[in-house]
């Protein structure tokens, strides 16, 4: 089946200003309207332990403070119940002096994913603060932590301190960054439910008005929005979506990605109008160029569609979606020659494109045949006249 299937294409094109401004992010995930089905993502994911390790808090008079205790007990509560994930205490501090290498270094020979180490200090009226969130193994798609979680020097209060507020809001921050972290492992491996319940976690574990810094819930609600979409809910994607918009309004990836969920619903013009959104705010993205010419082909305004599969390719000659759309266009104009190339085409730089086969042999039989009629075609795309 063709229509209505999905999927997500990494794009890693860097950081643009004009995408997430804070975080900034490693790896951009698009949804687009791909040509067939995949395999059920949720089908016997792969399930690996995440491991924690979790250093003693350089500091004065530990034992009063309990910095170290606090954020093992809550990282501990908030994260027991799952079984992929593993809290360790190093059972000694890692030094400001011994630094990242370090950490990283017996990060490794424990065998963990995360280290989280740093240091506090105390003057008369004054905390200062470091804090490491260290990855050791990141998932494919996290984004990039802020300053806040790589050491970046704070300055509280000793009142702070002296109230445990400032443990209790560290612990706080530290759970979200590791729920957040276990949510898109999930999600990195097709997990979409589990990558769900880890992300909505980790979002319920912050309050709106003590968000930390290190990572914006725009980042989270868009992953949420990603995993809830592959699970065929769309209108709850679409509230994540909305919801990191507000967060994050000049997002050009939700965009296209909400106007994906839209178009999955049947409802067109408002995907378009998210896919015109999109493209304002980032001109030059072949996919949502390809996305917009699905949903024009799908209202059967062929000669649009068609711009935008040129413009797509113009922009990636490499994007075989935006061949095989346009053959489909050809072939529905009857235009078989041209059909057959871009199905050629296609399936040159994605060989097993078996959607693009299957219509390259119905073009070739009717140009055999000289059957202008495209009633087989139109079988898979009742929108297309």
């Amino acid at each position: 089946m063709v229509g209505g299937t999905v999927g997500l294409l990494l794009l890693l094109t860097g950081i643009p200003s004009v995408y997430f401004l804070k975080p900034e992010w490693l790896s951009p995930v698009l949804l687009q309207i791909k040509p067939s089905p995949s395999p059920n993502p949720t089908e016997n994911p792969v399930q690996r332990t995440v491991t924690i390790l979790v250093a003693d808090f350089e500091g004065p008079e530990p034992q009063n403070y309990r910095v170290t205790e606090t954020l093992l007990q809550e990282i501990r509560e908030k994260t027991g119940e799952y079984q992929d994930v593993q809290v360790v205490s190093l059972g000694k501090a890692i030094t400001e002096k011994e630094g990242k290498d370090v950490a990283r270094q017996v990060g490794k020979e424990k065998q963990a994913d995360i280290v989280i180490w740093g240091w506090y200090g105390k003057t008369k009226d004054k905390v200062p603060l470091s804090v490491h969130f260290e990855l050791l193994n990141k998932p494919d798609v996290l984004p990039k932590l802020g300053s806040e979680a790589d050491g970046k020097l704070r300055t509280l209060s000793v009142a702070t301190l002296e109230s445990f507020e400032m443990q209790v809001n560290l612990a706080q921050e530290l759970s979200y960054l590791s729920l957040v972290t276990l949510g898109v492992s999930r999600y990195s491996a097709k997990d979409w439910d589990g990558a769900i319940i880890r992300l909505s976690a980790a979002l319920k574990s912050v309050e709106s008005e003590n968000v930390p810094k290190a990572l914006d819930p725009a980042a989270v609600y868009f992953y949420r929005a990603n995993a809830y979409y592959y699970t065929g809910e769309n209108d709850q994607a679409i509230d994540d979506f909305n919801q990191a918009l507000k967060l994050e309004p000049n997002n050009a990836r939700t965009y296209n990605n909400r106007g994906v969920a839209y178009r999955e619903k049947g409802e067109k013009d408002r995907a378009i109008a998210d896919f015109n959104l999109a493209l304002k705010l980032n001109p030059n993205s072949a996919l949502v160029y390809n996305n917009r010419g699905r949903a024009y082909l799908n209202k059967g305004e062929k000669d649009r569609a068609t711009a935008d599969f040129n413009q797509a390719i113009k922009l990636n000659p490499n994007l075989a979606q935006a061949y095989n759309y346009r053959g489909l266009v050809y072939y529905s104009k009857g235009e078989f020659d041209r059909a057959i190339a871009d199905f050629n085409q296609a399936l040159k730089l994605h060989p097993g494109y078996t959607e693009a086969y299957y219509f390259r042999e119905l073009a070739k039989i009717a140009k055999e045949e000289k059957d202008r009629e495209v009633g087989t075609i139109d079988s898979h795309y009742p929108t297309v006249k």
